[in-house]
């Protein structure tokens, strides 16, 4: 009898079918991979310094290099700005940023490098707050293609999220920490002649086939498989009821360890 192949109905990949006035994605949007932020070690403690230490709420700006060859960021300095505090928000006005930014310029410090923005939430989780939203929303408005945002709390809680405007998306909760430490060549060479002189690999002795299912004794990594079975005169032997046909032929080709009892 001749059979028929069955071929699945085609599924659209876009959804074109509401009978509401509205605009959605055509394509499936192919975002870019998510990266990560890294801190001097003199700002990472100095972030945790400012959240540790003060009562209230607190916010900074953070100078940021790109890695173009990875994407990732590295936060390189902070400052705090004037600003107005309370136990559950702070308010960075626009003429406090102006005047930040123009202080930077006059120490050739490039100002549109001032693209992270931290701040503290003292005991409270790290879920930004609607002022959070708000807040970011004003920095994007002003032309920032990449922008920070980092949350912090004296549990050592943190949330930093990433916007892209160029994507139009934004990475949350992405990995951020310590600048990694690169290791200088003569330290490599150590560590590499370490591992070739006191790395071994086991020498592994294979059982012949031909001595299988003889009173010799199997070990495999100092643990007898549940293949075999002690028998009356102390030997371990090859329980043939243990396992179909191509589980015992896995056995048989497995290599291991034995010794005569």
């Amino acid at each position: 009898m001749n059979r028929i192949k069955y071929t699945p109905p085609r599924v659209a990949s876009f959804n074109s079918a509401s009978l509401d006035s509205e605009t959605t994605q055509l394509f499936e949007w192919d975002f870019p991979k998510a990266p990560e932020v890294y801190y001097t070690p003199l700002v990472w403690e100095s972030i945790r310094y400012l959240v540790d230490t003060i009562p209230s709420e607190v916010g900074w700006l953070g100078i940021v290099d790109k890695f173009e060859d990875t994407g990732n960021y590295l936060v390189t300095d902070i400052y705090v700005p004037e600003q107005t505090v309370s136990g559950v928000e702070t308010d960075i006005s626009a003429e406090a940023l102006t005047k930040l930014a123009l202080e930077l310029e006059s120490q050739n410090i490039p100002s549109e490098k001032l693209i992270y923005w931290g701040h503290s939430h003292v005991n409270m989780g790290v879920t930004p707050s609607m002022q959070d939203e708000l807040q970011i929303e004003d920095f994007l408005e002003n032309g920032c293609e990449f922008f920070i945002r980092g949350i912090y709390n004296k549990r050592g809680d943190s949330k930093v999220d990433v916007y892209d405007s160029q994507q139009n998306c934004v990475h949350q909760c992405v990995r951020n920490g310590l600048q990694p430490t690169e290791l200088d060549d003569l330290l490599k060479t150590r560590l590499d002649s370490l591992i070739k002189a006191n790395v071994k690999k086991p020498v592994v002795k294979a059982l012949p086939k031909s001595r299988l299912g003889t009173t010799h004794k199997p070990v495999i990594a100092n643990n007898v498989p549940d293949s075999y079975y002690l028998n009356g005169y102390g030997n371990y032997v090859y329980d043939d009821d243990y396992a179909d046909d191509l589980e015992r032929q896995e056995l048989l080709d497995t290599p291991f360890y034995y010794k005569d009892h």
